[in-house]
């Protein structure tokens, strides 16, 4: 049975008259087909103007209803923290911890007077930072329902021992740093006092000591310099894009080479994003660094 080939091209047929007729209209009315869009796109972002970049790791790189949230859920119902109580081993976030890893500038060992000095030197500027919350003068350590946090918490790194398992040489020091993060005004509080945590660590620099940081800020700071170091990349990536559109739609005969479509599709995608991405933030929606690219998935 010979196959009726006209009854598979119903659809083509479908899609070139509906294109035809929209070419005509556009043809007949092109000022309603450019500033209506571009108004269109011009309220749309307004949105913009709430635009909030989403620092939060967690929420950026976690799923909502992931595997590893669940079993922090179950950690935390079985071995809950106790702000009266306080057991740092029991701590399954970040929101309350501060650590800080010490070494050597010349990679030897950290049992040298002076660079036990510069030690102490960091540990008291941390433990003197100060915050302002609600015009009050604020210390390290946070009250915590009147408990004590013992602040001798320290780890070594790269020991040795001898043949009495006695340390005889250690090239790091580990110092942990904790702040109560159980109620909403604690944690602007704990939130303020990392900012300054890490203004210290990283406006001091020390002769004889290097000096990493690890809470939630120096987190956030990364994932800042990422899309801060992209910025080059994506104005060249922009416009080797702009100019590849352009030069396809090039031919040897200067009444069919159109290089303006190529442009005018980059503009267009470009639009495109601003609207959909100002009516998303008007609506609510959270906005991340990550959502950099969509102009560039768009105009491919």
């Amino acid at each position: 049975m010979q196959c009726d080939k006209e009854k598979f091209y119903a659809v083509n047929r479908y899609l070139s008259s509906s294109f035809r007729h929209l070419g005509r209209l556009i043809g007949r009315h092109p000022l309603y087909f450019v500033i209506i869009p571009f108004l269109f796109t011009t309220l749309a972002a307004f949105g913009l103007l709430r635009l909030q970049v989403i620092k939060d790791t967690e929420y950026l790189f976690v799923p909502p209803h992931g595997r590893t949230l669940k079993a922090r859920s179950d950690i935390e119902k079985l071995f809950p923290e106790n702000a009266t109580d306080f057991d740092f081993t029991r701590m399954t976030r970040l929101n309350g911890l501060n650590i800080i890893i010490v070494t050597p500038k010349d990679g030897g060992t950290m049992i040298r007077e002076y660079v036990f000095d510069e030690l102490q030197m960091l540990n008291e500027k941390i433990l003197n930072a100060k915050i302002k919350w609600n015009r009050q003068n604020i210390t390290y350590p946070l009250e915590m329902n009147s408990s004590h946090i013992n602040m001798d918490a320290i780890d070594l790194g790269g020991v040795s021992t001898d043949e009495n398992c006695f340390i005889t040489d250690f090239h790091a020091v580990r110092l942990f740093y904790f702040v109560d993060y159980h109620n909403s005004s604690k944690q602007e509080i704990a939130k303020k006092w990392k900012k300054e945590i890490f203004k210290i660590v990283s406006q001091n620099s020390f002769n004889h000591i290097h000096v990493s940081l690890l809470n939630s800020i120096s987190i956030d700071s990364e994932v800042d310099n990422i899309f801060e170091n992209i910025v080059w990349h994506i104005i060249i990536g922009g416009t080797s894009m702009i100019t590849f559109a352009s030069v396809t739609c090039l031919t040897k005969d200067w009444v069919t080479s159109k290089p303006l479509i190529g442009i005018s599709g980059c503009i267009s995608s470009t639009f495109a994003v601003v609207t959909a991405s100002g009516l998303l933030l008007l609506c609510g929606m959270k906005y991340s660094g990550g959502n950099t690219i969509i102009p560039f998935i768009v105009a491919g």
